[in-house]
């Protein structure tokens, strides 16, 4: 049995200039005994390889290099959740950083627990403009809670990437695996494991450090319109696993699920609706096409927003978003 409390997975692609502050910021000296770390090099071209072994070298029972061909940022995820060996696993994007006070809070605070998923804060870092947003819970901390015991469907937030790590085993119970050379896939890896989660725990620790800004990020809204067919690979196998456990999740999971593709849902066509006027309009047919073949749910096709996208012809539909913002992020 492993004696590894937490594995933190860190995907490398071209990112020299941040790697070390991501890799320093999991630097606890006593703790470093029950951290596994794994740095995932996927193909990348710069000097990341180098600086990865130099952490490996100093720390070689904590820190483990796996250098691998290119598959894409979740194939670096995917392996660093079939080597893991930790009770907990939490990922850290190799431009992103943990504060380092939060951290040893949040290692102590691990070491008494046994639960499925726990939850941080985390911190927006918008560098180049020198500003932070704190993106918080507006739940006690420290209290256990079971998924039925507070309505998860009220809490925005909730399920981000950034304020999660799940108990490892959780991964294999779902046949966890993410499509390869696909972007978005942090909507997966927060939600899907979140169908066998039964209970969690908040901690209002500001943990992970989020960089938003740096040229060529896929949430940059450019790369976003470019690989919209990402997003639609996302909604879509989100809405599978959903198919696949609605009959056995209780009624505020499924509620929660419901809601989040419906947001989701209306975050596609938001983006959509930013392209040039013939591209949008194609576009927005084929995705109404898809959710009347595709969607059985009446909370995603039924609608007040729906039947305005549906319904309303593109050229007033264009209008009507460009005065009102009718569809918001």
């Amino acid at each position: 049995m492993s004696d590894k409390l937490l594995t933190i997975t860190v995907p490398v692609y071209n990112t020299e200039e941040y790697l070390p502050k991501c890799l320093d910021s999991l630097i606890i000296d006593e703790y470093m005994d029950i951290l596994e770390v794994l740095i995932v090099i996927d193909g990348s071209p710069d000097n990341s390889l180098a600086i990865a072994q130099e952490y490996a070298q100093k720390y070689p029972s904590t820190f483990i290099v796996i250098n691998k061909e290119n598959g894409g940022h979740s194939s670096a995820i995917n392996k660093g959740l079939e080597l893991a060996t930790g009770k907990y696993f939490k990922l850290l994007d190799s431009d992103d950083w943990f504060d380092k006070d939060s951290f040893k809070v949040f290692i102590e605070k691990l070491q008494g627990l046994d639960i499925d998923m726990v939850m941080t804060d985390y911190v927006v870092e918008y560098v180049s403009q020198n500003k932070q947003e704190l993106v918080g819970l507006n739940i006690s901390e420290n209290t256990i809670y079971s998924i039925d015991q507070v309505d998860i469907t009220k809490i925005p937030n909730f399920l981000a990437m950034h304020r999660i790590a799940y108990r490892t085993s959780l991964f294999k119970e779902v046949n966890f695996k993410l499509p390869e050379k696909t972007f978005y896939t942090d909507v997966l890896y927060a939600h899907l494991p979140f169908f066998k989660t039964n209970s969690f725990i908040y901690y209002k620790l500001s943990l992970y450090r989020y960089y938003v800004g740096r040229e060529g990020q896929s949430m940059n809204l450019a790369n976003i319109v470019r690989n919209k067919t990402h997003m639609f690979s996302i909604f879509s196998l989100l809405y599978k696993n959903y198919t696949l456990y609605k009959k056995t999740i209780n009624n505020n999971k499924r509620q929660y699920f419901l809601n989040f593709l419906n947001q989701y849902n209306f975050y596609i066509f938001n983006i959509l609706l930013k392209q040039p006027y013939s591209i949008a309009e194609q576009d927005i047919k084929e995705r109404i096409k898809y959710i009347k073949k595709e969607i059985n749910e009446p909370q995603i096709y039924n609608t007040f927003k729906y039947h305005i996208i549906s319904k309303t012809p593109f050229w007033l539909l264009r209008i009507l978003i460009n005065t009102r913002n009718i569809i918001k992020k």
